[in-house]
């Protein structure tokens, strides 16, 4: 069970020698998340050991690179969402922009680890169409948050 320490919210109730916090838990999607960003961050370390050993055409290396990159990243990406979203955004606010980060993450950086490994493959088949998909997934997600966060804290 993960606790979301961020959400405390210290108030002073009548005496500054009183304080109250409450300590919301993280649901499980949210939960989800914050492993789905942990395994990313891990595997990109793993994967890019791999890449740098077990590829040798230097495009391809440089592919490999890439997807690496855009998995920690977007990784990382996916741990601040879910602590920014445990923090500020109200419960009504549904994770749709964690949601395309995951599967924006996994049609670039998948289908590039791919084209990586089999060149032909992608180029070959409507694959060659989720990287680009995948990129505007992310980007779209990111301002969907920020957006969400916005609107957040504007007072009710």
């Amino acid at each position: 069970m993960l606790v979301d320490f961020f959400a405390a919210n210290v108030s002073f109730r009548g005496s500054t020698t009183r304080y109250v916090c409450t300590v919301h838990l993280l649901n499980k999607e949210n939960s989800g998340w914050v492993a789905f960003g942990l395994v990313a961050v891990a595997a990109s370390i793993a994967l890019a050991a791999y890449g740098r050993h077990g590829i040798e055409d230097t495009m391809l290396q440089n592919r490999w690179s890439i997807a690496m990159e855009y998995l920690r990243d977007m990784g990382f990406g996916i741990l601040v969402l879910s602590l920014m979203r445990s923090a500020w955004l109200r419960p009504e606010f549904v994770p749709w922009p964690e949601r395309m980060v995951g599967v924006g993450t996994l049609f670039f950086s998948g289908v590039l680890m791919l084209e990586s490994l089999s060149p032909n493959v992608a180029e070959q088949s409507l694959l060659r169409f989720a990287p680009p998909l995948g990129g505007m997934l992310l980007i779209i997600s990111w301002l969907w948050f920020l957006l969400a966060f916005v609107q957040s804290q504007r007072p009710e």
